[in-house]
């Protein structure tokens, strides 16, 4: 069985999906299966092995639904 790595991310101008996106294929270059999405997506977390969470922080803020 393949490990799973979940890549969540909260974006407001797409620099941190994009950067969500460069970590999956990443990952994927290691050998491990990686899923990206926004967290809004995320409906559970139990076929994950690892969860590696993304956010920008605007104004000391960060972005409500990574909270």
């Amino acid at each position: 069985m393949e490990t799973r790595v979940l890549v969540a991310y909260a974006s407001k101008h797409g620099m941190t999906a994009a950067i969500a996106g460069k970590m999956g294929d990443t990952l994927r270059q290691s050998g491990l299966q990686a899923d990206v999405m926004p967290v809004k997506n995320v409906r559970g977390l139990a076929k994950y092995k690892a969860v590696v969470l993304g956010r920008a922080v605007y104004i000391a803020m960060w972005r409500k639904e990574i909270v």
